[in-house]
């Protein structure tokens, strides 16, 4: 099984059985918001199939990306959205049930000012009392503080910064999937053009619950 074939296999099974584990009412409102190329949109739409999930992302390309693979698996709970590139979350106040962002806070690290904080108070505007926060903390080992100082940064030190705008920590869950490395060039040609699903670094995903 090559790499390709093997993403799609994760999608609809392994990405599936993940988000299983996270349990939600039916007819949940859920936001991927930089879905990218949508391997987490396909999977939690096929786990929640009851739920609504939004689909966010600024770059067209992604979503064109995302809409054909949404026609491929015949999914109809999918509605994308293209985002306007500014620091917010385009949805009502507490509309929300969950919000994925996944490979995505740590943003740009050559930045000065993180826009992660700006989102953590976004997620919280939208959520609903008890709404799940979920991330994938990928390339957070090093982040830049509120200050815009660059530091080292362990989880319990991003746990301990989520929980201060308002979230509790609930669990972690083993299974995410840096999808960056498959889709970049550099490590591409870093391979040789050779990629092994392997070589995808796998981690938690982090659930956080705002707080009423």
């Amino acid at each position: 099984m090559n790499i390709h074939e093997h993403i799609e296999k994760w999608q609809v099974e392994d990405g599936v059985h993940l988000f299983d584990k996270i349990k939600l009412p039916d007819n949940s409102v859920l936001i991927d918001f930089g879905c990218g190329y949508g391997e987490y949109t396909i999977s939690l739409a096929l786990s929640k199939k009851h739920s609504t999930v939004f689909s966010v992302d600024k770059d067209e390309r992604m979503l064109k990306i995302v809409q054909d693979k949404i026609e491929s698996h015949s999914i109809t709970n999918v509605r994308l959205i293209k985002a306007d590139g500014t620091l917010s979350i385009a949805f009502p106040d507490c509309y929300s049930d969950m919000i994925l962002m996944y490979d995505f806070i740590h943003g740009n690290t050559q930045e000065k000012l993180p826009i992660r904080f700006k989102f953590f108070e976004e997620a919280r505007r939208v959520l609903k009392p008890n709404g799940i926060l979920s991330i994938a903390p990928f390339e957070c080992e090093y982040l830049r503080d509120s200050s815009g100082k660059r530091r080292r940064y362990s989880l319990g030190m991003l746990i301990s910064e989520i929980e201060s705008y308002g979230f509790r920590y609930s669990e972690s869950i083993d299974g995410a999937v840096h999808f960056d490395y498959y889709h970049s060039p550099y490590h591409w040609k870093k391979l040789n053009g050779e990629m092994s699903f392997d070589y995808l670094e796998i981690g938690p995903v982090m659930n956080f619950y705002k707080q009423k």
